[in-house]
């Protein structure tokens, strides 16, 4: 199975993956013109992608079905890949 059909199959759970899907692909249209970005300080800030994501999947997950590692792992990875590469003057290059 594929991550994005993995994904899909963890929305079919939590709706509200779904809403921050939209949200980061938002964020990265947004972004892609940007001379200077970081992916990292957008997922991993105080109230960057990464702490949304948490409240849905995970150990603090509502629902008992998203509290694997592997879900977490499925829904983290194809996420964060939505974000644009870092470039410019990032601390990562």
């Amino acid at each position: 199975m594929t991550l994005r059909a993995e994904f899909r199959n963890l929305c079919k759970i939590n709706p509200a993956l779904q809403v921050l899907e939209y949200a980061i692909r938002e964020h990265a249209k947004s972004n892609m013109r940007k001379d200077l970005y970081c992916a990292n300080w957008h997922w991993y800030k105080r109230d960057g992608f990464k702490a949304s994501l948490i409240t849905e999947v995970g150990h603090d997950s509502v629902y008992p079905e998203l509290r694997t590692g592997k879900a977490y792992r499925a829904a983290y990875d194809y996420l964060y890949n939505l974000l644009p590469d870092c470039r410019g003057d990032c601390s990562c290059l």
